[in-house]
């Protein structure tokens, strides 16, 4: 990863957060030649990095941006639900969803933030270095079990977002679970975890079993993804029974506000597309 030259840097964030004819253009042409270079932002926490070569970070105006429509709503629900808290961020990329609690959330203790793709990585760790807050980044898939497995990811790209482990095949990514992760660490009484982890959802709740029923309050950020679901073989049921299976929760839509209703199959009440799904238990487990 490197750092671009200085004057660039603050043309390209200029640039970043536009919507200026030409944008994507500009993009198409310099991407391949800025392909291993960060773009390097600066707010009140500290420095962030993020790849050049990534769309998406442009298509949004910059990382503080991100999908800004549905994650702002998780913060506000942080912010009406959570004291103090910790935030645990799983499949975290480069640490997008991290700056964005960190930016809008007042409360917050501490970051602990998992990405087992070894490029992503490289930025999540600059940018957990540099911020102000207790962040720590960890170099590790998340799932139920604790050990290795194959890696399955884009190895031409500075991050995927896609890449998922392999739980089949040997590999040399360490799998680790929270409840081991977290076994002998001070953990807040409140909590808020994101979750996407590409098709392990379930096998994340079954490994966190001890530090989600262990808290007073915690709040949920889960990925549905119908193309994932289909591809492992899981509903959105599934992953709802084996979070309330720990302890009483209800699920909402953030960009709508729309409660799920948990008498009727998710797809039955909302289009077949990518959701992010809200979940709040605020009552601790008996």
């Amino acid at each position: 990863m490197k750092k671009l030259p200085r004057l660039f840097n603050k043309f390209v964030i200029w640039l970043q957060q536009s919507d200026l004819p030409g944008k994507y253009r500009f993009y198409l042409l310099t991407r391949n030649l800025f392909k291993r270079y960060a773009i390097q932002y600066s707010f009140d926490h500290g420095t962030f990095v993020i790849p050049y070569a990534q769309w998406c970070f442009w298509d949004t105006f910059g990382p503080q941006n991100y999908y800004i429509d549905e994650n702002l709503p998780f913060c506000s629900l942080i912010n009406r639900e959570l004291d103090s808290f910790d935030f645990i961020d799983l499949g975290a990329d480069v640490g997008v969803m991290s700056l964005i609690v960190t930016i809008h959330c007042s409360r917050l203790n501490r970051i602990t933030a998992f990405e087992p793709n070894p490029h992503a990585y490289q930025y999540l760790n600059s940018n957990a270095n540099s911020s102000r807050h207790l962040f720590t980044a960890v170099n590790e898939a998340v799932s139920n079990f604790v050990g290795s497995a194959g890696f399955e990811f884009d190895n031409s790209t500075p991050s995927d977002h896609e890449g998922r482990i392999n739980n089949t095949s040997d590999g040399k990514t360490l799998v680790n679970t929270l409840d081991s992760f977290f076994n002998s660490k001070r953990v807040s009484k409140h909590l808020a975890i994101k979750i996407d982890v590409e098709g392990q959802e379930v096998e994340v709740l079954q490994g966190a079993n001890k530090i989600i029923a262990s808290c007073e309050k915690c709040v949920l950020l889960i990925e549905i993804h119908p193309d994932t679901l289909k591809e492992t073989g899981i509903t959105p049921e599934s992953i709802f029974e084996e979070a309330e299976k720990i302890r009483k929760m209800y699920w909402v839509l953030p960009e709508s506000g729309i409660v799920v209703n948990r008498n009727m199959a998710f797809f039955k009440q909302f289009e077949e597309r990518q959701y992010d799904v809200i979940g709040v238990s605020t009552t601790p487990s008996p």
